[in-house]
């Protein structure tokens, strides 16, 4: 049951309380309580990945990707949100989208985040792609040498 719980947490409807209790928040605010309806779905969609795939590299590694993608899209979100307004280089959101994709990879960007929680944003969405795109090398190399030793015998 224990295990479940961020489910229940993640299935409580906050904006509907925040309307009956006439609670005001800034735009932002709001926009940010929002994604939980979105979090509860990646939990359950990983939750699902694991039920269909065995329990083995490949399902680790797709529920890998899936983190990852949520991840680039959140924060492309946040950051949308945030540098919209104040940084006139991002006008639309395909190019803080474009930023959360050059960021991940540690190429870079030619956007430079403005504000303070763009840049707490961009360094953790650095730190992501440092440690994640190890990951697919490690995965595709024991793919590369099952693949080898399954050939020889």
């Amino acid at each position: 049951m224990a295990k479940y719980s961020i489910l229940l947490f993640l299935s409580i409807p906050y904006l509907a309380i925040l309307d009956y209790s006439s609670i005001h928040l800034t735009q932002e605010q709001i926009y940010l309580i929002s994604f939980i309806p979105l979090l509860r779905g990646g939990v359950a969609l990983v939750m699902l990945i694991l039920l269909l795939v065995e329990r083995n590299t490949t399902a680790i590694f797709i529920s890998y990707l899936l983190l990852l993608f949520s991840i680039i899209y959140s924060m492309s979100l946040i950051f949308f949100i945030f540098e919209r307004n104040v940084n006139f280089e991002v006008q639309h959101y395909r190019d803080a989208l474009w930023w959360a994709g050059m960021t991940v990879t540690t190429v870079g960007s030619n956007i430079i985040p403005y504000t303070n929680v763009g840049k707490i944003i961009t360094t953790m969405l650095a730190a992501t792609g440092m440690t994640a795109f190890p990951i697919f090398t490690v995965y595709f190399t024991s793919v590369v040498n099952r693949l080898s030793k399954s050939e020889k015998e």
